[in-house]
């Protein structure tokens, strides 16, 4: 459920002035629907359909949550919705450290809407007041910013929890007029390797960009509730178990990964696009494909475990023809960001730090995030973050003449 806040003339708060302009200009009802519309530029197709017929020209961005821009706040709302004390991973996304009175004088100030989140975990129902910040940090990822540097139209296809093949599915199931398009950009932002990802058969809804996937993750060990990420139950749990004992290996997740790489240059190829290509927090290594995941065939029992972990290499003409599959990957795509060759690791590189390139996401996650705020403690780039980045891929479009 969301709620809508009637309120009056909001404190000017210390934020762009242009923007803050627009807001003051509105009625209170009709600026509401305004500022909800052009958060939600990117996602609905309407307003997507709408820009192309305006500009035909548009940035697609391909990813996980680093491309929807999961933790991508404005740096003049970061200190309002920092958590109250308690354990620095549990930054306050969405006001919940918050009281009451509080949230909803952030929320009237930058008009934010209001849910109410009904939380089921160990036969215990948890209800809560909390902000609707997602559109918000939507609006202030790379590719929303990217549009806006060089006058495109925004269609944002990242979503959390997702791997690539959601990702890269979006482009074929939502009915975007690609063919009006006379210039398109893709940034596919690639999220780890190891995800697989299955169409949803809830919530249905083409005309907003959603969460349409559900993604299977690698899970090797039994289910324990306590240790559970999103609590979503022990049959969810042993489907992804048994998918990873039975199908899932190195081999498996990188060959599907050039697979949808090949996907993804045909359609690009198909429609005109331009595409520059990177990971989100790990990067792909084209030696160790070929060397570990194309000269080696695994070898299953009539379970289909994998028996004892033994390879055998095939012959000369296997190895060949596996070395083209892996050769026709958009490689040419793939690009450096300043030297780094993922996002994280671009955001770490503005603290001025040497120590901290060391960290992987997940040592970021448990110290609390980067001591200036360029990687947040949930292990998501900060707004600020994605500011850099969409300048760093607007310098690089140009470096390639794709603007």
């Amino acid at each position: 459920m969301t709620l809508r806040i009637h309120h009056a003339e909001p404190e000017i708060h210390q934020c762009d002035p242009a923007w803050r302009k627009f807001i003051d200009d509105q009625t209170d009802d009709q600026r509401f629907i305004d500022v909800h519309n052009h958060r939600n530029r990117s996602r609905d197709m309407a307003r997507i359909n709408q820009g192309i017929r305006e500009k035909g020209r548009v940035v697609v961005g391909l990813g996980c949550s680093f491309t929807e821009g999961q933790a991508a706040f404005p740096e003049w709302l970061v200190d309002r919705i920092r958590p109250r004390g308690g354990n620095a991973s549990n930054f306050n996304y969405e006001g919940k450290g918050h009281d009451m009175a509080e949230m909803m004088a952030i929320a009237s100030e930058y008009l934010i809407p209001l849910k109410v989140i009904n939380t089921a975990q160990w036969n215990k129902s948890v209800s809560h007041l909390a902000m609707e910040t997602r559109p918000l940090e939507i609006d202030n990822s790379f590719v929303n910013q990217f549009a806006e540097l060089n006058d495109y139209v925004p269609i944002n296809f990242g979503h959390s929890g997702n791997g690539n093949q959601a990702t890269i599915n979006r482009l074929f199931a939502y009915p975007i007029d690609w063919h009006l398009c006379d210039d398109i950009i893709v940034l596919w932002c690639y999220s780890d390797q190891h995800r697989y990802d299955l169409l949803n058969d809830s919530n249905i809804d083409y005309s907003n960009i959603r969460n349409d996937h559900v993604c299977m993750w690698p899970k090797e060990e039994a289910y324990d509730p306590g240790q559970e990420k999103f609590h979503q139950g022990d049959d969810w749990h042993n489907m992804q178990l048994y998918f990873t004992r039975t199908m899932r290996s190195d081999t498996f997740s990188y060959m599907n990964f050039v697979q949808q790489g090949i996907q993804l240059d045909t359609w690009c190829k198909a429609h005109g696009a331009n595409l520059m290509t990177f990971g989100a927090f790990s990067d792909v290594d084209r030696t160790e494909i070929t060397q570990s995941h194309t000269h080696n065939t695994i070898i299953r029992n009539h379970a289909r475990e994998i028996t004892n972990g033994q390879l055998y290499p095939p012959g000369q003409p296997s190895i060949d023809a596996n070395t083209k599959v892996v050769d026709k990957f958009p490689w040419h795509s793939v690009i450096d960001l300043a030297g780094e060759k993922n996002f994280i690791k671009f955001a770490l590189s503005h603290e001025a730090d040497p120590d901290v390139m060391d960290l992987t996401m997940w040592q970021i996650i448990d110290q609390g995030g980067s001591k200036n705020d360029w990687v947040f403690p949930c292990g998501h780039p900060s707004g600020k973050a994605h500011q850099a980045l969409a300048q760093e891929l607007s310098d690089l479009a140009h470096d390639r003449n794709f603007l």
